[in-house]
């Protein structure tokens, strides 16, 4: 059986009376914690002295080993280089790793036992002294004076492997690899001197003031490695050890449940937004289909307009012809009257004139039939140019309902505004047309009706060429019969000069209208392009920030529960694989830098080497 070392040769003194008081300060809060446990239990405190510059110069475990169990033997684990029992001669047995200890010496009481060891610690100390700015050993700040700076560099060097999973916000498995650590925390204190050091500064620390002396106290999770600073004036300088507890403890995580819960709501609501938003494009890009058809019809329209004032500017041209020729037929009758001498050859003349009239009339007619078919086209143009435009106004109460009353919708809910006021003035305009197409299709068979007429009118004026012998009476009849005819073709030709001079005005007015559409299309194409851009850029951007927050948050929250599962389980530092029903605190102390003292430090030395076990921490407390 390959058995340790196990020694209980004595710790120098001073080391001694330093890890018998580490190990007093721990024992209260050990024994609490572990108050309510059942079986044996046992607790380890690493107790490490650092040079100047924070190497271990020693390394050893002070195990508390307490409570009974009904086996015969208590089986510890770790690699020890000795073993020493400090409270009483029993000795383990010692096979490989395994400390193996009689039941009954805890029945005795509680069990201490030193084990000295060189395994690299958790944590890696480096500390540097800088004087007046130039770096400088520790050990030869003692008694110099200027302005001191201590820098103390902690680094966590339990670095993890094993990856993180979590669920997204889609529930959807991740896997992340992202660096993590062991959770330690770690105190720094220092205590200085006031009557040796002034103007001391050390940010982010806790500082405390006692009569002259001042303690410095820092905390942190180094993650992995977290940085101290010390700077303050000395004269004749000496340092007390700088003291550093590790513990490894839960990480302070911000509690996350109603981020979360808000980032979720956030993004279902931006979701929704964007579902929306989409069909507003949609809608949008169906108006703009449509739109091609009111384009083409609105064309059509203004086409049938020109085509309309075309044909009354013939008519109207026409019209001082078929004037003059009245008037010279009238002018013809009055001879007729006065001159009843000259009846046959006058009467011959009338004839002759009221064929040309007759000609001109029937031109008339013709005139007035092409006029009402024109209308009639308009007409047709603009019933079209009514239905998409009542396509269009659908389209528009569709964004209204689509789009609530709010500052941000305020652009598009006027246009559409502006569409459905149209409506009411192009009906109005319809039927506008419809009236002038009845009263074309009417003047047509008025003409037509005329140009008949007239020709009755010429058969008449051949019967008064035959029969002369009634001529002043038919004469007379005729006179006045053409003087009412000419007063109506006045009235017909004051109607006919309107008419031209209201198409001018209205084809004027309309001939921009197809323009005037088309800046509207612009204006809803632009309307749907920033739509969409503030949909792709903006909501859904916001959206996938958001989800990352929640992405961010499941795997803090992952990452927390797997960090605390690591401290939890950190229970041994010589063996934690074996060592479960235990726990586990580091002290540290540098070495201090003091001037030189040879021949008081010997002879206290040899005074305490006289002294009991406790007169020894007695003595060290009044020190």
């Amino acid at each position: 059986m390959n058995k340790r070392n196990i020694k209980r040769k004595k710790i120098p003194t001073k080391t001694m009376v330093i890890t018998i008081i580490m190990t007093l300060i721990v024992l209260i809060p050990s024994v609490v914690g572990f108050s309510s446990e059942t079986g044996v239990q046992k607790n380890e405190t690493v107790y490490v002295i650092l040079d100047y510059n924070g190497k271990v110069k020693d390394e050893r475990i002070v195990n508390r080993v307490w409570g009974i169990e009904g086996n015969s033997e208590w089986v510890d684990y770790g690699d020890y280089l000795e073993i020493s029992n400090m409270v009483s001669e029993v000795e383990p047995e010692v096979e490989e790793d395994r400390i193996i200890w009689p039941m009954d010496i805890l029945k005795i009481g509680d069990l201490y036992y030193q084990g000295m060891t060189d395994k690299d610690l958790p944590v890696e100390v480096t500390i540097r002294y800088y004087l007046d700015g130039i770096e400088i050993e520790g050990e030869e700040l003692a008694g110099k004076s200027g302005d001191i700076k201590i820098d103390i560099k902690i680094r966590n060097k339990l670095k993890q492997d094993e990856t993180i999973s979590y669920m997204d916000y889609s529930d959807i498995q991740k896997e992340s690899d992202n660096e993590y650590y062991t959770p330690l925390l770690v105190q720094v204190s220092l205590t200085v001197d006031l009557d040796i050091f002034s103007d001391v500064s050390a940010e982010g620390a806790s500082k405390v003031v006692t009569g002259s002396e001042m303690s410095i106290g820092f905390g942190t999770y180094p993650y992995p490695e977290e940085e101290f600073t010390i700077e303050m004036k000395g004269e004749n300088i000496e340092l007390e050890p700088i003291n550093i507890i590790v513990i490894p403890q839960n990480l302070p995580f911000q509690d996350t449940d109603d981020t979360k819960e808000g980032l979720i709501e956030m993004a279902d609501g931006l979701e929704d937004i964007g579902d929306n938003a989409y069909k507003v494009i949609d809608g949008l890009d169906e108006m703009l289909n449509k739109a091609g058809n009111l384009t083409e019809g609105i064309e059509q329209f203004i086409d049938a307009i020109a085509e309309i004032n075309n044909g009354v500017y013939e008519i109207n041209k026409n019209s001082g012809s078929i004037g003059k020729g009245m008037e010279e037929l009238m002018s013809g009758l009055d001879t007729l009257s006065s001159e009843s001498s000259r009846l046959a050859s006058g009467i011959n003349e009338i004839k002759t004139s009221t064929d040309t009239m007759g000609s001109a009339i029937s031109g008339l007619a013709g005139g007035a039939s092409d006029l009402s078919t024109n209308i009639t086209l308009l007409y047709g143009g603009m019933a079209a140019f009514q239905t998409g435009h009542a396509d269009l106004s659908t389209l528009a109460e569709a964004i209204l309902a689509a789009y609530p009353d709010t500052p941000e919708n305020a652009q598009i809910r006027n246009l559409a505004l502006g569409v459905i006021s149209e409506k009411s003035a192009v009906d109005g305009f319809v039927s506008a047309i419809g009236m002038i197409d009845t009263g074309a299709a009417d003047l047509s068979i008025g003409l037509s009706g005329l140009s008949g007429n007239f020709s009755l009118y010429s058969i008449g004026i051949g019967e008064i060429a035959s029969g002369t012998s009634v001529l002043p009476e038919g004469v007379g009849k005729l006179t006045d019969g053409m003087r009412s005819l000419y007063n109506g073709w006045k009235e017909y030709s004051n109607g006919i000069s309107e008419l031209s001079e209201g198409t001018n005005e209205f084809y004027s007015e309309t001939v921009n209208f197809p323009e005037d559409v088309n800046k509207l299309l612009d204006g809803i194409k632009k309307i749907r392009d920033a739509v969409k851009e503030l949909t792709e850029k903006g909501i859904i951007k916001i959206e996938d920030g958001v989800i990352e927050g929640i992405d961010n948050i499941e795997f803090s929250e992952a990452l927390k529960e797997k960090l605390d599962e690591l401290a939890e389980n950190y229970n041994s530092f010589i063996d934690n694989d074996n060592n479960l029903d235990s726990e586990v605190q580091f002290i540290m102390q540098t070495e201090e830098i003091k001037v030189d003292r040879s021949s008081i430090s010997e002879e206290l030395i040899e005074t305490n080497n006289n002294l009991t076990f406790f007169q020894k921490i007695l003595s060290w407390f009044k020190k």
